[in-house]
């Protein structure tokens, strides 16, 4: 697909042609400084903090580059000691007595999906905590499914074959997940990113087992336009779950828009 990694390229680029024009400083504070230097002295000294991705309830993600090699990282973290009474509602909601339950969880998940070095999965590259903080390091994509779709399709469809091939890159890593025995949760086109111009799924927050020892867990997927209709009946989800959204996702790939808008309730 050579229109898709000319693009990626082109992207890069871009990147790193704006790279000193960006407000990087002050984007990790003190803690957050000394979690990257002492648990990935590696990256500390070859990347430098360009963005932050998202800020949720507990966790916010930070965009790291290397400017030399144009590639990309996400550093999570979580400051413990100041989570929010939602952080923690969601925490109890997610099956979890605290938040470091929760963030052991999504480590251990991750390494059970990822031991299989399969390219469609984005790649853990380490985790740990520091004072009150809690870090994860992984692969960051040059962009998401989400923000590559609405490009594209602002200036022309895609094809069937790219929509074919994507297609396969998704059902791939999402195959790995199910044969752990786990789903993903939240398959959402802003959950799928693209590295080297291939389809890559992240964020396992919300990846739980099939056996039932999540049943505590209510299920509260913050993308509403992937839900399936079982997490709007609040029933026990199994990969099925992944099954709709993922039928959501394709159809996303070929209609440039979600078949459900963010109002859909679900009946």
């Amino acid at each position: 697909m050579n229109i898709d990694i000319q693009e990626q390229k082109d992207y890069i680029k871009r990147l790193h042609t704006g790279i000193q024009t960006l407000p990087t400083k002050g984007l990790l504070n003190k803690s957050e400084e000394d979690g990257l230097k002492e648990l990935f002295p590696t990256y500390c000294d070859s990347y430098i903090a360009i963005e932050e991705i998202a800020k949720g309830a507990y966790k916010r993600t930070i965009h790291l580059m290397n400017p030399q090699t144009g590639k990309s990282l996400a550093f999570k973290t979580i400051n413990l000691a100041a989570l929010s009474e939602r952080a923690k509602q969601l925490i109890l909601n997610n099956g979890c007595k605290t938040s470091i339950e929760l963030f052991e969880k999504e480590s251990e998940r991750m390494d059970r999906v990822c031991k299989s070095k399969n390219p469609h999965l984005t790649t853990p590259l380490g985790y740990g905590s520091l004072g009150n903080y809690y870090f994860f390091m992984e692969e960051y994509g040059e962009r998401t499914l989400l923000d590559y779709i609405k490009k594209n399709h602002q200036e022309h469809a895609l094809s069937n074959n790219s929509i074919k091939y994507l297609s396969l890159e998704l059902a791939d890593g999402l195959s790995v997940i199910h044969d752990e025995w786990l789903y993903h949760g939240d398959l959402h086109p802003d959950n799928i990113l693209f590295r080297n111009a291939e389809l890559r799924i992240t964020d396992f927050d919300l990846t739980s087992s099939m056996f039932g020892i999540d049943d505590n867990k209510k299920y509260l997927v913050p993308h509403s336009e992937t839900r399936s209709p079982e997490l709007y009946a609040e029933q026990n989800l199994d990969l099925r779950a992944d099954i709709w959204s993922y039928g959501i996702d394709v159809l996303f790939m070929k209609n440039g828009k979600m078949p459900f808008p963010k109002t859909f309730n679900g009946s």
